[in-house]
C-alpha cells in the first residue's frame, strides 16, 4: 500500500511575499541603470549618425563638385542634407528626424557662425566651424566640425 502524503505541497504566503519584496528591489537597482545605459546608448547613436552625415555631405561636394549644406532644424529636431537624395528613396530629399527610433534624441543646437547651416564647396571644405549637440535623457553629445571638413564627436 501506498501512503498517503500528510503535508500540503506548495509555497506559503510568505515565501511568495518575501520572493515577490527581492524582486521588487532588484528591479529598483536596475532600471536606473537600464535608463541611464538607454539614453548614452541613444544620444552616442545620434550623435554619430550626424558626424556619419557631416562626412558624407562633405564627400558628395567633392565627388559632384557641388556645393552641399546640411541644414539643422532644432524646432522640429532633424536635419537636411540639400541637393542629396535619401538613400532608401531617391526621389525625396536627405532628412533625418532624431525623435524617431532607433535615436528618440533632441537636437539641442547647431551652430555655425551665425546660422544652424553649414555649407560645403566643391572641395569639400565648410563655410564655417561650428558644434552640434545633441541629447537623449539627461546625456548630451557634441559635434564638432573644423575648418578642414572634419566632424569629431567629443
Amino acid at each position: 500500500m501506498h501512503a498517503k502524503p500528510t503535508g500540503r505541497s506548495g509555497f506559503t504566503y510568505i515565501e511568495l511575499t518575501i520572493t515577490m519584496l527581492v524582486m521588487g528591489i532588484l528591479g529598483a537597482i536596475a532600471i536606473p541603470t537600464y535608463v541611464s545605459t538607454l539614453a548614452n546608448y541613444r544620444a552616442n547613436l545620434a550623435a554619430s549618425r550626424i558626424v556619419a552625415d557631416l562626412h558624407y555631405a562633405r564627400s558628395e561636394a567633392q565627388r559632384n563638385s557641388l556645393i552641399r549644406n546640411v541644414v539643422f532644424n532644432t524646432g522640429s529636431n532633424s536635419y537636411t542634407l540639400t541637393g542629396v537624395a535619401d538613400t532608401d528613396h531617391s526621389t525625396n530629399n536627405y532628412i533625418v528626424n532624431l525623435v524617431d527610433a532607433p535615436f528618440s534624441a533632441t537636437l539641442v543646437s547647431a551652430t555655425f557662425g551665425a546660422y544652424a547651416t553649414v555649407t560645403f564647396d566643391r572641395y569639400g571644405r565648410p563655410d564655417n566651424t561650428g558644434t552640434v549637440v545633441v541629447q537623449s535623457g539627461s546625456v548630451q553629445k557634441t559635434i564638432t566640425l573644423a575648418a578642414d571638413g572634419t566632424a569629431t564627436l567629443l
